[in-house]
């Protein structure tokens, strides 16, 4: 499936349905995608009841500070990875959880790293 603005908008207004119906918020996480989830999501009126901030990490050093992905997993499969991307959603919400709650309360994050086309919701 090709994504553009159309469809992705699409996805944007059923994630926030979905957040908004369970008081969740959102957040998203983002690198070669470089703000256009955010955007997406921003262009959805009432989006800030529910989309709460966007991280664009497009360094291999930026998703190891701001995602927590390890550089080992970075070296051995490269940002465009499945690995990655796995990685960054369960290490935000495990041991990174505390850092995560004092830059932006969530209850849920977008994890899209490079894998355009698989949007995910990972509700907490």
């Amino acid at each position: 499936m090709i994504v553009d603005d159309t469809v992705l908008y699409s996805y944007a207004q059923q994630v926030g349905v979905l957040l908004a119906s369970k008081g969740l918020k959102l957040v998203s996480a983002e690198s070669c995608t470089g703000g256009w989830i955010g955007q997406s999501i921003t262009a959805i009126a009432g989006s800030s009841g529910w989309y709460e901030c966007g991280f664009i990490t497009y360094s291999n050093q930026a998703k190891h500070r701001m995602l927590g992905v390890q550089a080992t997993t970075l070296l051995k499969y490269g940002a465009i990875s499945e690995q990655t991307t796995t990685h960054s959603t369960t290490h935000f919400f495990s041991g990174n959880r505390e850092a995560v709650r004092r830059q932006a309360v969530a209850a849920a994050l977008l994890g899209i790293i490079d894998l355009l086309g698989e949007i995910s919701p990972s509700l907490a």
